[in-house]
């Protein structure tokens, strides 16, 4: 909770010197939204004061590893689903159990109105129909909730039940939030 809660602080910081717009941090060519740019997270995490342990969550150290934080020159994967400022990822997505269809289900910035107020979120990845190391809360390989950050501030953790049908698909990736 507080590597999101510390993370969310960021990115409402950032947004709010950059006139509301949320930080770019998403690699422009991977459509995941845990993929980062590797300089734009980086500049992200340095000016202000995040380790890289920051991106990744305690209860799965698999995933705080070298070869996701420098997965390629311009690539790194993080343990967090960052829903905001989306560089067009959204566009190749399907989002299951919207509130509101005819709204942008995430936000670019501060202001805008959209179906969801998530900014971070834990990673719960499901992948060819399974779980494996997608998945930062699970018990016996199945996921038991989800830490979100949301763009009023708060973060709070949300279970399983309020989880399980509400998911943003991108090809063969469940991601839910």
């Amino acid at each position: 909770m507080s590597n999101i809660r510390g993370l969310l602080t960021a990115t409402l910081q950032e947004a709010t010197l950059n006139n509301g717009v949320f930080p770019d941090l998403h690699h422009p060519g991977l459509n995941y939204p845990y993929w980062f740019e590797a300089d734009s997270l980086e500049s992200f995490r340095e000016s202000n004061g995040l380790s890289r342990d920051a991106f990744y969550s305690p209860s799965n150290s698999d995933w705080n590893a070298e070869a996701y934080w420098d997965y390629s020159s311009g690539a790194r994967v993080g343990g967090y689903l960052y829903m905001g400022n989306d560089n067009n990822w959204g566009a190749s997505a399907t989002v299951n159990g919207a509130k509101a269809v005819d709204l942008p289900f995430f936000a670019k910035r501060m202001v805008d109105e959209t179906a969801y107020q998530h900014l971070w979120v834990d990673l719960t990845r499901e992948l060819s129909g399974g779980w494996g190391a997608g998945v930062n809360h699970q018990e016996s390989g199945i996921p038991t909730g989800s830490h979100s950050g949301y763009r009023d501030g708060h973060v709070e953790w949300v279970p399983w039940e309020d989880l399980s049908e509400r998911n943003l698909q991108v090809g063969g990736v469940k991601m839910r939030f």
